[in-house]
């Protein structure tokens, strides 16, 4: 399929198109893609932002329709906490909604990863405030899909927990703060 054809049935993509899942399965598709949208600092201290590296975040749209194009209906996605959240409790969500719209639009259903190994640069993972931060942005991300979007939503609250637990606190290859404060 070449470009052009992936971008007109992009946009020949009913909106709200019935669901093809089967009575009683969670996922609109046995086979699901995925987008890297890890967001972590990395052991140089530079923030990594998957989604920017592989212009997953430029060509959403397509991207949706090479999904579909090889009858997947169903994919892991992403939110970028560093990005939206850029002052405590403010939210941009000018990095989301277009990964939103677009995976409404092609009829796309995605489990959003809401931390992907990243989040604000001022808060520190292991306080009290981390939490209650967290909650904040897990329960405005909900609010804005249920305000833009009419599927019911699939969340990964934290992408790869025990591997992030791993990688911060025992190996220092996240965030490497965190070094040594693990279990």
């Amino acid at each position: 399929m070449t470009d052009m054809q992936i971008r007109e049935q992009a946009a020949v993509t009913p909106r709200h198109e019935a669901r093809h899942r089967a009575p009683g399965l969670l996922f609109d598709s046995f086979w699901m893609g995925g987008f890297e949208s890890a967001c972590q600092i990395n052991t140089r201290g530079a923030r990594l932002d998957m989604l920017a590296a592989t212009q997953h975040d430029r060509f959403v749209r397509e991207d949706y329709a090479r999904v579909r194009s090889i009858g997947m209906r169903t994919v892991r996605d992403g939110v970028r906490w560093p990005c939206v959240e850029t002052r405590p409790g403010e939210y941009d969500w000018s990095t989301f909604l277009p990964m939103l719209h677009a995976a409404r639009d092609a009829g796309v259903q995605v489990l959003w990863n809401l931390l992907h190994y990243g989040w604000p640069p001022d808060i520190d993972v292991m306080s009290d405030e981390f939490v209650q931060r967290f909650v904040r942005y897990c329960r405005a991300a909900a609010q804005l899909v249920k305000d833009e979007t009419e599927q019911a939503p699939v969340y990964v609250p934290v992408n790869g927990i025990s591997f992030h637990s791993w990688a911060v606190g025992h190996r220092g290859i996240i965030q490497t703060v965190m070094l040594g404060k693990g279990w």
